[in-house]
């Protein structure tokens, strides 16, 4: 008689992996539907690229210019196709969510609350929505965390090269990047050295924006483009307004009252030495974001950081009802406010709201509506008159090369 030993399963591990290996289905499957998104930025990026190729001259797609998820994207849209560009994208941020967390654990890692936290990211709206197009957020989270992670295994060369990489996504991660570098036990000098190299590395994705300029520092910070972006007063009602709301929208507006409780319960965690830096890091991103209230998907560290202190400090119950709250969101979802605008076919002009809560459709049913916008870019925009010739291969999620 052999005596058999098999391993037991809890149900609450196997029913975890189920709904993980759901989330990345639908997020596979996202990367296949989502063509080359629905943002204009996205197309912006893959007319840089394809402009260098073109033209042989370099123009940033805006701002201040994304040159590393400039090149990286168009090259993968241009070469491969939306499908490949999308599943890199989610790759990187599937890669980044795991960086993030064991960055941040200061205890034995426990392998059933890293999957609790990949289900929780995974099923935020604004995270899987956001990271399963041609967008430049899975890169700069990606390369942060990376960096973060060799940072805190004295890997100073790496980390250098990675937060540098970081900082040529997104300029603004250099505020999330400084705390990290200085809570570190290393010594003065070398915090002020590894700061220099990283902004000097990464400074230097810079200069072909820089010699564009005729070497004016006006495309960092200029008061007429602030202006542009920042039409209404930073304490004024409507900005703070939209503050709020973007940041309940972000995590859900059902979640966000629960939250509301679970702060008061837990309301000692800012005080914990094990969340100090998941706490830092939610106030510098909810700083960044209340002078620029653009889209929730700027609000991923918060979200991340705050993810990460909920999975510590609830019990598994308590996590499966906020991801259920999130999933809510894939249906319908409760609006506070009813934004008015007026439609412009490729874009919505706010001109508006009103507090009037109210049921629309969910993020399944928006995904829609956005391919449809995402077909009116091509065409319709002076700045991608390069891109015109292959507007039929963009709007069928082909390879742009023939």
């Amino acid at each position: 008689m052999f005596n058999l030993i098999t391993p037991k399963i809890s149900i609450k591990k196997l029913f975890s992996c189920f709904l993980f290996f759901i989330l990345i289905i639908a997020g596979i499957y996202l990367c296949y539907f989502n063509n080359y998104g629905y943002d204009w930025d996205t197309y912006a990026m893959i007319n840089t690229f394809y402009n260098v190729l073109e033209n042989k001259s370099y123009f940033r797609s805006r701002g201040y210019g994304y040159l590393v998820p400039e090149i990286g994207i168009g090259f993968l849209s241009f070469y491969l196709g939306s499908f490949v560009v999308n599943l890199f994208c989610f790759f990187l941020l599937i890669c980044g969510i795991y960086f993030f967390y064991i960055f941040l654990i200061r205890e034995k890692k426990n392998y059933n609350k890293i999957l609790l936290f990949f289900i929780l990211c995974l099923s935020n709206i604004w995270i899987i929505g956001e990271a399963t197009i041609p967008m430049d957020y899975s890169w700069s989270f990606f390369f942060f965390t990376l960096g973060a992670f060799l940072y805190s295994k004295n890997k100073t060369e790496l980390s250098i090269l990675f937060f540098s990489l970081t900082l040529g996504s997104r300029l603004n991660f250099i505020i999330y990047i400084i705390p990290i570098i200085f809570l570190n036990d290393k010594s003065i000098e070398k915090k002020l050295a590894i700061l220099f190299c990283t902004i000097f590395f990464g400074l230097l994705f810079f200069v072909p924006t820089w010699l564009l300029n005729g070497f004016s520092l006006d495309f960092i910070y200029s008061k007429t483009w602030f202006n542009h972006f920042r039409p209404d007063p930073i304490f004024s009602i409507i900005s703070i307004s939209k503050f709020i709301y973007k940041i309940f929208i972000s995590i859900n507006f059902y979640a966000f009252l629960f939250l509301i409780f679970l702060l008061f319960k837990y309301k000692n965690f800012f005080n914990n030495k094990n969340f100090k830096l998941a706490t830092l890091l939610i106030i510098l991103n909810l700083f960044l974001f209340f002078i620029f209230p653009w889209i929730p998907a700027h609000l991923w560290i918060f979200i991340f950081s705050f993810y990460f202190i909920l999975v510590q400090l609830l019990s598994y119950k308590m996590i499966l009802l906020l991801i259920f709250f999130n999933l809510s969101t894939w249906i319908i979802q409760l609006q506070p406010i009813k934004i008015l605008y007026i439609n412009h076919d490729c874009f919505d002009e706010f001109i508006g709201y009103e507090i009037k809560p109210q049921f629309t459709s969910g993020f399944i049913k928006e995904i829609e509506k956005r391919k449809v916008w995402s077909k009116c870019y091509p065409l319709s925009w002076p700045e991608f008159r390069n891109l015109n010739k292959f507007s039929f291969e963009l709007e069928n999620g082909k390879r742009l090369y023939k």
